[in-house]
């Protein structure tokens, strides 16, 4: 696989750096140079080495005349007028561009392949640096007639707007992107711009659109050996399965993409593989191997760095210690966690599913607390609970739990009739989702304070069809005991 081959490829490169300065000093042709580092900086991108690769990115745009803002304010002005000149592409595009056949224009290409690796890391550690890669991408993009360029900064431009809840205008990018890219027929632009409409998808949990958007990016990215964007459709994929409870479908595919990033040295492909398979192991009972997987992705990610992907790791690796009752420990697993977002201003799904788990973490423990601890305890339980509920509106996928962890919230300070309500949101939303074990673990919550083995039948059910060994567990000991219990009352 090319990426197996990039320590000896940078061997190369850096052989002919050498070569070249030596021969050619200062009369060096910058071109060539950028073109060099910017094949150096994505051997370092696909073994997962961000920073190395940004900083061969960043001189390869000062060689080509594209030099990278420094200062954040520097970024900020180049965004506001690279958004001003993008307003005025959208009202008048018909006059401005006409998509004929690219225009052979090497310095245009090279830019775009630059911006690609660019948005790529941006995208995981800096969301106001990719909008300054996809609207500059997109803009010299349009100017210079280059199709893949323009596919390329409209799916970037188009998870901004996601990002920053424009999903109307997040729509138009994403659909021009598909649009064009099925017209051209590149393979990377159809992977990228049906990877970035499944991402824009998931939000309002459109789940069987995405997943479907997912395979073709999928097998787009794997026709011309694009491993990093294969990973990231194919993760995206089984994560959103996970959701509908397919447990083994979904372990199958995080397993190949483990193996994957594994052998080819790829440690960002092989960290979204190992939480997955964590994330599963989990809902089996298999906690000591969802544990040693969870932590390794954690030491990759830091590695990279993704801090989106340390993120759903580290709420994973928490559920498992809450599994066990290790409270302790989960809490400070997520309060991590949510340093790292309060830090890296992270906004999305992971971040929402983080709080949901926190706010059930503190809920657990404020039952197993008395006096004043319970009562700051609580108080933090509301807190996670509002802003869970604030961000799952947006994100559609985490809402089940999130009223889930709200009615269990109002049960424990007694207010049983709110409980209720907020339980039948949670169970409605499921339903329309089709998150079928956030329905079945509603139903176990209902039954578990409640005492109703109706609810408890229907969670069985649920867990015994998709196969999530710990929660059926759980339930039938449930079951069991509330049958004992009315056995030894009619005694």
């Amino acid at each position: 696989m090319k990426v197996a081959a990039d320590a000896e490829a940078l061997s190369h490169y850096q052989q002919a750096m050498a070569a070249y300065e030596r021969a050619f000093g200062d009369r060096w042709n910058p071109f060539q140079r950028a073109v060099l580092e910017r094949k150096m900086g994505e051997a370092f991108f696909r073994r997962g080495e961000h920073h190395k690769a940004a900083e061969y990115m960043k001189r390869a745009l000062t060689y080509i005349g594209s030099p990278y803002p420094i200062s954040r304010w520097g970024i900020r002005i180049s965004v506001a007028k690279g958004l001003m000149e993008q307003l005025g592409h959208l009202w008048l595009p018909s006059l401005l561009f006409r998509h004929g056949p690219d225009r052979d224009d090497p310095a245009v290409e090279e830019r775009s392949r630059i911006y690609e690796v660019t948005g790529w890391i941006n995208y995981f550690i800096d969301r106001e640096r990719l909008l300054l890669d996809a609207i500059t991408l997109l803009n010299f993009s349009e100017h210079g007639g280059f199709s893949l360029g323009i596919v390329q900064g409209c799916m970037g431009a188009g998870l901004i707007f996601d990002h920053i809840h424009m999903f109307s205008l997040a729509e138009r990018y994403h659909q021009r992107a598909v649009s064009l890219a099925e017209q051209i027929k590149n393979p990377i632009a159809v992977g990228l711009s049906y990877l970035g409409r499944a991402i824009h998808e998931d939000i309002p949990g459109t789940w069987k659109a995405a997943i479907e958007d997912c395979q073709k990016a999928s097998e787009a990215f794997w026709t011309v050996g694009n491993l990093r964007g294969w990973g990231a459709a194919n993760s995206l994929l089984a994560e959103l399965l996970h959701y509908q409870g397919n447990f083994t479908q979904s372990f199958e595919i995080f397993k190949n993409i483990a193996q994957v990033g594994q052998e080819g040295a790829d440690h960002q492909i092989w960290g979204w593989g190992l939480w997955g398979q964590g994330l599963n192991l989990l809902c089996s009972g298999t906690f000591g191997g969802a544990e040693e997987r969870l932590q390794k992705s954690i030491e990759l990610h830091m590695t990279i760095p993704d801090y989106q992907g340390m993120v759903d790791a580290k709420r994973d690796l928490a559920r498992c210690y809450l599994c066990q009752g290790k409270l302790k420990q989960a809490l400070e697993v997520l309060e991590k966690g949510e340093q790292v977002v309060v830090e890296q201003g992270l906004k999305g799904p992971p971040i929402t599913r983080l709080h949901n788990v926190l706010a059930e973490a503190y809920i657990i423990v404020a039952e197993k607390s008395e006096g004043l601890e319970k009562i700051e305890t609580i108080k933090k339980a509301k807190r996670a609970c509002r802003k869970a509920l604030k961000e799952a509106k947006i994100y559609h996928g985490a809402l089940p739990h999130a009223y889930r962890v709200k009615g269990s919230y109002e049960w424990i300070n007694g207010r049983f009739a709110k409980a209720r309500k907020w339980w039948q949101r949670s169970l409605f939303i499921a339903e329309k989702l089709g998150a079928r074990h956030e329905l079945g673990t509603t139903y176990l919550e209902m039954g578990k304070r409640i005492g109703d083995p109706l609810f408890l039948k229907r969670s069985e059910t649920i867990f015994d069809k998709i196969g999530a060994k710990r929660d059926l567990s759980r339930t039938q000991q449930l079951l069991h005991l509330i049958q004992k219990n009315r056995d030894d009352s009619k005694e």
